[in-house]
């Protein structure tokens, strides 16, 4: 089962997280172990497993980011009206 999850981790075709490894090998060994079990397991056998990133760059459309971004600028400059609600209450400065 080790050398199933160090060649995993080995043919570098994908990024495995520990939860990720612990949901393979309990969907194909239906072995069911916690993620911090495996995280130890995997520390302790020296066997490196990487984090897989939390932003989406590699998943957004550059004419989309663009076009957003013009959006959010024009709204920017646009400011705020002279006459907006404020979601909070002030009391009145004293005299």
């Amino acid at each position: 089962m080790l050398t199933a999850v160090h060649h995993w981790l080995d043919k570098g075709d994908r990024t495995w997280n520990a939860r990720q490894i612990a949901a393979e090998v309990g969907r194909v060994y239906t072995v069911d172990r916690s993620v911090d079990q495996w995280r130890r397991l995997l520390r302790r056998e020296k066997l490196g497993y990487k984090r897989t990133s939390r932003t989406l760059p590699h998943k957004q459309h550059p004419q989309q980011v663009a076009a957003k971004q013009a959006e959010l600028a024009a709204l920017e400059k646009r400011g705020t009206p002279r006459n907006s609600i404020c979601a909070m209450r002030t009391k009145r400065a004293s005299p």
